[in-house]
C-alpha cells in the first residue's frame, strides 16, 4: 500500500511537471509555417514566422563557389545544407530573401525570450551531443552542423551550429551566431571570412524599414539593363538614374596595372578591379566613358543631393558595422577599398572610391567617394593619380 501511495505521489508530481512545461510552451504563439521554392534550382524550404520576421526553417543548400558539404560529403548537404564562406554567403540567398544583420539576429533572440534562452528555443530536438537538444519551440530547427575551418577541415559536428550574418566586423571578420550543445543561450561572435558557416535566409518583406539591407517600398522604379563588354565577353548590369545610364557593377576588365584586392582574383568577380588613373581614363568599353566630376554631381542631384547620396548609392550589404545603404537607385556601390604604393591594400569594407576623368592637378584627379563613417553623405574629393581605385562607366 505504501509503495502504491508513493507511486501515486510520484505520478502526480510527474503530471504536474509535464503540465507546467506544457503551459510554458503554450505561452508562446504557435509557429506560422510555410514553404518557399528557390527558383534557381527548384529546391523547396520550410519557412517559419517568428515575431515579425519570416525565416527559412532549414539551412540553405544552394551550391555556389566557396560553399561546401560537411567534410565534402555530398549526402550531408541534403539534410544539413551547405557551409559557406562569408563573401559567398552574402550573395547566396534567393531573390526576396537575404542574409540577416546583427540587429536582426538580436531581434530574433528577443522574440524567443532573450539571448540566455535562445539556444534552447532554436535548437532542434535531436542530434545534439550529450542530449544537448533544444525544444525547437518556434520551429527554427537549428541543426548541429558544425563549421568549416579555412584549412578545409569541418569540425565539431553534433556540438555546434554557426550561422553567418551580413554585418562586417573588419576587413577579415564578420558576425556569426553560435548555438552550443552545452548551453541554453546563444552567442553573437565573429568568424574569419574564409571559414564556413551555415546560412539561414530572412525574407525581405518581413522588415520593411531601415533595419535591414533592402530597398524601401517607396523607392523609385528601376530602369535596368545589361551590357556586354566585347573585349572579353563579360556582362554588366546597368541602371538608368535621372538622365544618365550607369554600369551597376564595378569594371572588371583585366589590363596591366590593374589589381584585385590583395591580389585575390576571385574578389574581382564581385568587387571589380582597382585601376590607376592613367589606365582608368581610357578603360571603359566602346560607347561608355569615365565620368567627369560634373557627371558625378549630376548623379548626386538625381538621387536627392549630397546629404543623402551615400545612403542612396551604397550597396545593402558588405559595409563594415552595417553602414549599408538602401541602394534605392540600383547603383550598388560596394566597399571595394583601394591600393596605394605607400600603404598597400586598405579600406576594404569601409570605402567605395571611383575615378573621374577630371584632373585636379598634374598629380591628382577628382574622385567620388562613399565612406562608412560618413553615413548618408556623398563626397567629391581628389587623390593622387598613382593610387588604384574602382571604375564605374557611364554611357555616352
Amino acid at each position: 500500500m505504501t509503495k502504491q501511495i508513493l507511486a501515486g505521489r510520484k505520478s502526480r508530481k510527474m503530471t504536474m511537471a509535464v503540465s507546467v512545461a506544457a503551459l510554458a510552451i503554450a505561452a508562446y504563439a504557435a509557429p506560422q509555417t510555410g514553404v518557399m521554392t528557390d527558383s534557381r534550382d527548384g529546391k523547396t524550404y520550410k519557412t517559419v514566422k517568428i515575431g515579425s520576421q519570416t525565416w527559412m526553417a532549414e539551412n540553405l543548400n544552394y551550391e555556389t563557389e566557396y560553399s561546401y558539404c560537411y567534410n565534402n560529403e555530398m549526402h550531408s548537404c541534403k539534410k544539413d545544407g551547405r557551409l559557406y564562406e562569408w563573401e559567398a554567403a552574402l550573395r547566396a540567398c534567393p531573390d526576396g530573401w537575404r542574409l540577416p544583420t546583427k540587429a536582426e539576429f538580436e531581434k530574433l533572440f528577443d522574440a524567443v525570450g532573450g539571448v540566455k534562452k535562445a539556444g534552447k528555443m532554436l535548437k532542434s530536438t535531436s542530434g545534439w551531443k550529450d542530449d544537448g537538444n533544444g525544444s525547437d519551440t518556434f520551429g527554427f530547427n537549428a541543426l548541429p552542423v558544425g563549421y568549416r575551418q579555412g584549412t578545409g577541415a569541418s569540425v565539431v559536428r553534433s556540438e555546434l551550429a554557426t550561422f553567418w550574418g551580413s554585418t562586417r566586423i573588419s576587413s577579415y571578420e564578420a558576425i556569426v551566431i553560435g548555438l552550443n550543445y552545452n548551453d541554453d543561450g546563444a552567442e553573437l561572435g565573429s568568424a574569419v571570412h574564409g571559414d564556413g558557416s551555415a546560412v539561414r535566409c530572412l525574407q525581405d518583406s518581413a522588415l520593411n524599414n531601415a533595419e535591414g539591407p533592402h530597398r524601401s517600398s517607396n523607392a523609385p522604379e528601376l530602369v535596368k539593363g545589361v551590357m556586354t563588354d566585347k573585349r572579353d565577353g563579360q556582362t554588366y548590369k546597368t541602371v538608368k538614374i535621372g538622365t544618365q545610364t550607369w554600369m551597376a557593377e564595378n569594371l572588371n576588365y583585366k589590363v596591366k596595372e590593374s589589381w584585385c584586392y590583395y591580389n585575390i582574383e576571385d574578389i574581382c568577380s564581385w568587387y571589380g578591379r582597382l585601376y590607376k588613373w592613367h589606365i582608368a581614363r581610357n578603360i571603359c568599353p566602346s560607347g561608355w566613358h569615365l565620368p567627369t566630376k560634373a557627371e558625378f554631381e549630376m548623379l548626386f542631384d538625381a538621387v536627392g543631393g549630397v546629404k543623402i547620396a551615400g545612403k542612396m548609392l551604397k550597396s545593402t550589404i558588405a559595409w563594415e558595422n552595417d553602414a549599408n545603404g538602401t541602394d534605392a537607385f540600383g547603383f550598388t556601390a560596394l566597399p571595394a577599398g583601394m591600393n596605394s604604393p605607400e600603404e598597400g591594400y586598405f579600406f576594404h569594407g569601409q570605402g567605395a572610391l571611383f575615378w573621374s576623368s577630371t584632373e585636379k592637378s598634374f598629380k591628382e584627379a577628382d574622385i567620388m567617394i562613399l565612406r562608412h563613417e560618413d553615413g548618408d553623405l556623398g563626397i567629391l574629393e581628389y587623390i593622387d593619380k598613382i593610387a588604384s581605385i574602382s571604375v564605374r562607366c557611364v554611357k555616352d
